[in-house]
């Protein structure tokens, strides 16, 4: 079964901004799936249901943004 997580992301600009978190997440062993809406500051994360929240988190705001689950 898959789970989805729904993270406000602030500090985003374009749309390679959102890119790079998608691809950073999705380097997670447990992350199927990342997409970013950059103008909307919201990125869904797919993955299975044992995905670690602060692990994404933290790989999001390693990126220099600010994340939270919504």
């Amino acid at each position: 079964s898959k789970k989805s997580i729904a993270i406000s992301v602030s500090g985003l600009h374009c749309v390679s901004c959102g890119l790079s978190i998608d691809s950073a997440l999705e380097e997670l062993p447990e992350v199927h799936s990342s997409s970013t809406n950059y103008a909307k500051g919201v990125t869904t994360v797919t993955g299975s249901p044992v995905m670690n929240q602060e692990e994404i988190l933290q790989t999001v705001e390693s990126l220099g943004y600010q994340a939270r689950i919504k």
